[in-house]
């Protein structure tokens, strides 16, 4: 009696598993084709939460490397919903920053920007705030310059710049 019990239990569990067969009028979401930007963008976040997991990870290229090209495409193909928590968590223990760059933000960080608040401060403000404006909106618009530059060329080696001015190699 025993054994039938178990083999009709098993039998219970086993059916609808080998029963169902999945509509192809579904679609099934693939992963990413290795060597592809999407697929490049989840294995850099995801390095991330992993390295912030080991010991002394702020020290590491590895993770910081990971971190700014993580920040850089999560916008740009929606993954910061799935990665942000913990990509967050890891960047705030070693006293980074972990606001993603908007999708559009390296097209849009040329000189614009900063030219429109330059004319903006001199609209309103004194000649001796206009100068001080003025320095201060082309020295953002240069660090603008700057990060745009390096996370174009990220991957090949050259320093990156995070959003707090710290510098990463």
């Amino acid at each position: 009696m025993r054994a039938s019990m178990l083999v009709f239990a098993f039998a219970a569990i086993i059916y609808p598993a080998l029963a169902f067969i999945y509509p192809e009028a579904v679609p099934l979401h693939r992963r990413q084709a290795p060597g592809t930007p999407e697929y490049d963008c989840h294995a850099d976040c995801g390095a991330v939460i992993v390295d912030g997991r080991t010991q002394g990870y702020c020290n590491s290229t590895n993770f910081t490397t990971s971190l700014n090209d993580c920040l850089d495409c999560a916008l740009q193909f929606n993954i910061w919903q799935y990665y942000g928590n913990s990509v967050a968590q890891a960047a705030q223990g070693c006293g980074l920053d972990a606001t993603p760059v908007p999708a559009n933000a390296t097209s849009a960080a040329n000189g614009t920007s900063s030219s429109t608040t330059t004319a903006s401060a001199t609209d309103s403000a004194s000649p001796s705030e206009t100068a001080q404006g003025t320095a201060a909106s082309s020295s953002a618009g240069s660090g603008a310059t700057a990060g745009s530059s390096t996370a174009a060329s990220g991957s090949s080696g050259v320093c990156h710049i995070t959003h707090r001015d710290q510098s990463f190699c």
